[in-house]
């Protein structure tokens, strides 16, 4: 591979480690989505803050014509706002509130182990692991 090919990858985007190794696997989906979803929206376009909208957040980007950009992280509104302002209060991201809309910004001096204890207690997770997760589906008695 020469050399000017091993830094950066043609169409996709590149995630702190500190969030793919220490965070991602000890947060709840809700706050791993919204944190992914902002990498995307604002290292996946080359830029430091992107501004995003509830919408966006939970259904992804439509272009007029109809055709579809992304599909967003999936999730319900309440999830959303919960998620989010988990990961504010902890730390993880800062937004920018003005009159047209919140910009987000991963905040890449963020400290991992405070990250996941803050987002686990605003989640009221006092365990981290199997135990923690909604269950999927219902075993019978």
């Amino acid at each position: 591979m020469p050399e000017e090919n091993r830094h950066l990858i043609p169409n996709s985007t590149q995630i702190p480690n500190l969030i793919l190794d220490k965070i991602l696997p000890l947060i709840p989906e809700g706050e791993g989505k919204c944190l992914l979803y902002i990498c995307r929206r604002t290292f996946g376009f080359h830029k430091q803050v992107d501004r995003i909208s509830f919408t966006q957040f939970m259904k992804g980007i439509k272009t007029r014509d109809g055709k579809i950009l992304d599909f967003g992280a999936g999730l319900s509104r309440s999830v959303v706002s919960e998620s989010l302002s988990n990961l504010t209060k902890a730390g993880a991201i800062l937004v920018r509130k003005d009159f047209r809309g919140n910009c987000y910004e991963i905040n890449l001096s963020m400290v991992a182990d405070e990250v996941v204890r803050k987002v686990n207690q605003y989640r009221k997770h006092t365990r981290i692991g199997r135990e923690t997760r909604p269950k999927a589906v219902r075993l019978p008695y």
